[in-house]
């Protein structure tokens, strides 16, 4: 692979979490960082997946998933039901308490990221979401037939 293209993608890496504001302990200004909130976006997106399923969507450590998880449920956004499907899973869903925190960090991040970009036009906006969509399919891996679609 030629050194310059990866030296270009590294280059964008380090300018898009500046610019998008995703480095940090503290996302959104919260008690999170953004692999916290990551993880709780998953969780809402997929009420019922286990952490087998959210391992190797996010390709997070397990155990750094399992202190994640356990942080969850003792603040009481999480609750941990034997899987029916495999007695050594448990499914993993937000109650109404996590289901309200992961809408928060939305909306806070859809106002950020509305403040971060509010000085493009309707046409640069076209043009990055366009961007977004090639770079996209470009990355996606082929899409897996399990039951959790993270």
């Amino acid at each position: 692979m030629d050194r310059t293209f990866v030296e270009k993608v590294r280059e964008f890496n380090r300018y898009y979490l500046v610019a998008m504001n995703l480095l940090g302990n503290h996302y959104l200004d919260s008690e999170y960082s953004a692999s916290d909130a990551r993880v709780l976006f998953e969780l809402y997106d997929n009420n019922g997946c286990n952490a087998k399923d959210i391992v190797e969507s996010l390709h997070i450590d397990k155990s750094y998933l399992s202190k994640i998880l356990a942080k969850y449920e003792k603040q009481g956004y999480l609750d941990r039901i034997p899987s029916i499907k495999d007695k050594r899973y448990y499914d993993l869903y937000l109650n109404d308490k996590g289901k309200a925190m992961a809408e928060e960090l939305m909306e806070k991040s859809n106002v950020d990221i509305a403040n971060i970009l509010q000085h493009l036009d309707n046409e640069q906006q076209q043009l990055f979401i366009q961007s977004l969509e090639t770079i996209t399919r470009l990355l996606r891996k082929e899409d897996s037939d399990e039951s959790c679609t993270i």
